[in-house]
């Protein structure tokens, strides 16, 4: 392992991601199964995952960490995504028609060319980096824009 300069082998470990039963269980099974309808995926870590045109529709995502995962052109209807971790990842043209974002992370996530007409927004943290479809406008009136830390 190469170090920065300056830097203390004896100060430096790796960083070692530890999946739960249940999460490492699911993600194998996201491999190949392609329907998820209506799955209770409450609170499961999901991150980098490829879930490229998937169908979460009816899903319960609750709490569920989708950091940087791919979703682009996944069928999210009526999901619930309420206090999902949905930094960095790519939905452009999912289907979230009527999904619950109410209360979700979504610093940096890319909406480009999805479709979401009733999908609730409150409570939801987006950064200047989010990008929206073009037809669909965020109440600011939430939570809504974040700025960053302040000193």
């Amino acid at each position: 392992m190469k170090l920065a300069p300056g830097a203390n082998r004896e100060h430096c470990s790796p960083v070692v991601i530890v999946w739960r039963k249940k999460d490492r269980r699911i993600r194998a099974e996201l491999v190949t199964v392609t329907d998820l309808t209506r799955r209770d995926l409450r609170r499961c870590r999901l991150v980098g995952m490829d879930l490229r045109g998937k169908n979460f529709a009816d899903a319960n995502l609750d709490g569920a960490d989708l950091t940087e995962a791919d979703l682009r052109g996944a069928d999210l209807s009526r999901a619930n995504l309420h206090v999902a971790f949905l930094t960095g990842t790519r939905l452009d043209g999912a289907n979230l028609r009527d999904a619950c974002l109410d209360g979700a992370y979504l610093i940096a996530t890319e909406f480009r060319g999805a479709r979401m007409d009733g999908v609730t927004t409150k409570g939801a943290v987006w950064d200047q980096a989010t990008v929206w479809p073009d037809d669909f406008r965020p109440p600011m009136s939430d939570v809504g824009l974040w700025h960053g830390r302040r000193n």
